[in-house]
């Protein structure tokens, strides 16, 4: 997380979990992949960051950090506009405690990581459907790219998936976030669930309640796309800090 003093960032692609209706609609994404023999060091030096935080009473800044199955580490942090990259986001929290106490402790975070990425992406509230409740914190992610030139026809397919999910009143909710600067523009569908069983059964009681028009609507989608994958990941709590933190169990 050391881009997180210095933002003047190398951009690439990502988006991590699901959102409530107050929450931010652009979020600066910063991605640690940590070893996993530094694993214990990195979460705690992460808790000392946030107690951090909390002793001097930072309200200018926020995150949310969520862990994928690779051993990832993604924190998204609110932002106003491109211009907050530009900015030492952490400059009042680097004022109150000193810069070489701070600086100690992104130290620590930097030795438990083999690499470092970034990426800015949005969240679309009227291309997605309802919202995690407290405790969903486990997140499948479905990673979609289109065929070039396809992008308004993508938003439109995106839309009448979300009137599918609306007419049938499917139990699973998920949010849709687009890559505003990546290494490759797309799409990210995010879905939630308490656990990966908890969504399993969600998603395939969707599933039955689509019948041939999920079908149907699914092969069309795949006639724009360039390709797809998933990931899975799990939002951390513990180791957040901020407003954003409520809004995204909410």
């Amino acid at each position: 997380m050391k881009k997180l003093i210095n933002t003047s960032c190398c951009i690439l692609f990502f988006a991590a979990y699901s959102v409530a209706q107050e929450a931010p609609d652009r979020f600066a994404i910063f991605e640690d992949n940590v070893k996993p023999s530094m694993d214990v060091q990195y979460k705690e030096a992460l808790k000392k960051l946030k107690n951090a935080c909390e002793e001097n009473k930072i309200n200018s800044f926020s995150w949310v950090s969520v862990m994928f199955e690779d051993n990832s580490y993604h924190h998204l942090v609110p932002i106003k506009g491109m211009g907050d990259l530009d900015k030492n986001m952490m400059a009042d929290l680097e004022s109150k405690m000193g810069k070489e106490a701070l600086s100690s402790i992104f130290n620590e975070l930097n030795q438990c990581v083999d690499r470092q990425t970034s990426s800015v992406v949005s969240f679309h509230k009227d291309m997605s459907y309802l919202e995690p409740a407290e405790g969903e914190n486990f997140r499948d992610l479905l990673f979609w790219y289109v065929l070039p030139g396809k992008e308004m026809e993508a938003e439109k397919i995106i839309m009448e998936w979300k009137g599918l999910y609306e007419s049938k009143k499917a139990p699973n909710g998920y949010a849709v976030y687009k890559v505003d600067l990546g290494n490759e523009p797309g799409y990210v569908i995010v879905s939630w669930g308490k656990d990966e069983a908890d969504h399993a059964v969600k998603m395939m009681k969707t599933h039955e309640m689509f019948g041939e028009e999920g079908n149907q609507l699914w092969s069309k989608t795949m006639l724009i796309t360039k390709r797809y994958d998933s990931r899975r990941a799990w939002v951390l709590p513990e180791y957040s800090y901020g407003s954003t933190v409520v809004t995204a169990q909410k």
